[in-house]
């Protein structure tokens, strides 16, 4: 190999994304935010997810009221629904970086990129897009 594989944090959200990077020699970290706005479109996706309601269980039974009161939406005895946006995964940060390698420094400048990642199948992809003017 020609170094060894240095893998960073990606932390999506409605902000921008965090890459957090642990340096294993020096016992070191760095963190970089980019914020939404460097980017000509982003979105991070939506994910309903249910969560357990422990704490509340013995609050609404004896009124019997106020139950689905806010954002979150009881789904059946001891656990509710809360909406996610965005969310983390670990990428290879040295075989990001040598994939952006390949393009070069002033090919960068006038291509446009497409950053995904899937959560269902755990793949995160670099694309080229084509220009159409």
């Amino acid at each position: 190999g020609r170094g060894k594989a240095q893998h960073a944090t990606v932390f999506a959200g409605e902000a921008g994304l965090t890459f957090h990077v642990h340096g294993t020699a020096r016992q070191s970290q760095a963190s970089v935010d980019m914020q939404a706005g460097l980017f000509s479109d982003y979105y991070v996706c939506e994910q309903v997810v249910e969560v357990d309601d422990d704490d509340e269980d013995d609050e609404n039974e004896e009124d019997g009221e106020d139950e689905n009161n806010g954002n979150n939406t009881s789904s059946g005895r001891g656990t509710k629904t809360e909406v996610v946006k965005g969310g983390e995964f670990c990428i290879n940060l040295t075989t990001v970086l040598e994939c952006l390698h390949v393009l070069g420094t002033n090919a960068l400048e006038r291509t446009k990129l497409c950053l995904s990642y899937d959560l269902h199948d755990a793949i995160f992809r670099i694309e080229l897009l084509e220009e159409t003017h």
